[in-house]
């Protein structure tokens, strides 16, 4: 989809949706192959920004964090 979605993680708790976040600490963007790959386990949050894959700005280190944050089994 061509819509931003919006993942915001406060402690346990995960809130997903569409919309637009101004003060977001870390904006990503990818394509759809790649979200899937991700969802998938069959590509890390790291080598996808490693690769280009991904592009980001903001709080870097939280964007490490990612793989730790969302851990997909491998299909």
């Amino acid at each position: 989809k061509k819509k931003t979605l919006i993942i915001e993680v406060n402690g346990a708790n995960l809130n997903c949706y569409y919309g637009e976040k101004k003060d977001a600490d870390v904006s990503a963007k990818t394509t759809h192959e790649i979200m899937n790959k991700l969802v998938g386990g069959r590509m890390t949050f790291q080598r996808a920004f490693m690769t280009g894959d991904i592009t980001a700005k903001g709080n870097f280190k939280t964007l490490r964090t990612f793989d730790q944050l969302f851990q997909f089994a491998s299909l």
